[in-house]
């Protein structure tokens, strides 16, 4: 028996036709075809935050939060209507998530439902204003921004702390009182790291808090966005000629220049796979009555520095959320003052 599913090809903007062999021993919907750029649409809001794995991708737009199969492109809605729902993260059986602002609840509330679906179990609240959310090693951790960062007429925010939830332990605080505009959350299995701007003096620092005992690091740091890769943390700082990407060695505390991204400043999404480093970057152009984005996906070797550009058409909507599986890496469409839905939430390239 064969079986034949359509994708949208995102560097051509084509139908591609993907025959996928059925064995009769695993459903054709569970293996994804030989690798090809594709894109997803939900219900067109685009996508805050995106999440991989081998064979389905999961996204939120706000207010809802969607499943699409690899192979067949076919989405569904797992979660609809929440308050404030911008993150998300997955382990090997669940989607996890961050409602903001829930009815009839104080405080942000951590979620999850199953990967295959299922019903939403509200696993704690108490959360301000969520800024991260990332799983490892069976447990769950939110950077909250705290009640200070809720605008920037506010003073500088003194009261953001990390929330680490696992079935034993349930919802706890396992660092307060951290300083600054935080955010970039990352963990591995020894390590919360996150990325604090302060206005006075200006400076951003990193910080690092260790999962065994809760003691708290601050480094000066360089960089915009950083993500981990292996036991180095790649960052990207802006510049007049273009961005500098660095590795910083965790373990020297050294830091060395990897090469230069020749591209327009603007927001930049940072994410890491396998040897190397995939840039989007949105460069804002404003018009009379429009917003707009022209976003272009960039490639850069973490060994040699070699960069090379995806012929990827312009589109507006700047691609800001991002994430990566074994094939693809992927990223998310937001930031349109338009009405008209857009015709793909996540784009994925291949790697």
């Amino acid at each position: 028996m064969r079986i034949t599913a359509v994708l949208l090809l995102a560097l051509t903007s084509c139908a591609a036709t993907v025959e996928v062999e059925d064995d009769g021993d695993v459903s054709p919907a569970d293996e994804p075809p030989a690798c090809e750029a594709l894109t997803l649409v939900g219900d067109g809001d685009g996508a805050y935050d995106v999440a991989l794995d081998e064979t389905r991708a999961f996204w939120t737009d706000g207010s809802n939060v969607f499943a699409a199969s690899l192979a067949t492109g076919e989405a569904e809605r797992r979660v609809e209507n929440g308050g404030w729902i911008r993150y998300l993260a997955i382990d090997d059986s669940y989607v996890y998530a961050v409602d903001d602002e829930p009815e009839g609840v104080d405080g942000g509330v951590l979620f999850r439902f199953p990967k295959a679906g299922g019903t939403r179990e509200d696993l704690g609240a108490g959360i301000a204003h969520a800024a991260g959310l990332e799983v490892a090693g069976g447990e769950v951790f939110v950077l909250d921004m705290g009640r200070g960062a809720e605008g920037l007429d506010e003073p500088e925010p003194r009261d953001a702390r990390i929330w680490r939830w696992s079935p034993a332990t349930g919802l706890a605080a396992v660092a307060e009182r951290l300083e600054g505009y935080v955010g970039n959350l990352m963990v591995d299995g020894s390590d919360i790291i996150l990325r604090s701007a302060r206005l006075e003096p200006a400076r951003t620092e990193l910080v690092v808090v260790s999962r065994a005992s809760g003691a708290i690091e601050t480094r000066p740091f360089e960089g915009d966005v950083m993500a981990l890769s292996g036991d180095s943390i790649v960052s990207a700082d802006s510049g007049p000629n273009g961005w500098s990407v660095s590795s910083y060695e965790r373990a020297t505390k050294g830091g060395s220049l990897i090469g230069t991204l020749k591209a327009p400043e603007g927001m930049l999404a940072l994410v890491t796979a396998g040897d190397d480093a995939y840039f989007a970057v949105n460069t804002v152009v404003y018009g009379y009555e429009d917003y707009e984005a022209a976003p272009q996906v960039y490639r850069m070797d973490l060994g040699t520095g070699a960069v090379v550009q995806f012929p990827y058409a312009e589109v507006i909507g700047d691609l800001t959320a991002r994430a990566a599986n074994d094939v693809h890496v992927a990223f998310g469409r937001t930031h349109v003052e338009s009405s008209d839905p857009f015709d793909a939430d996540v784009i994925l390239f291949c790697q």
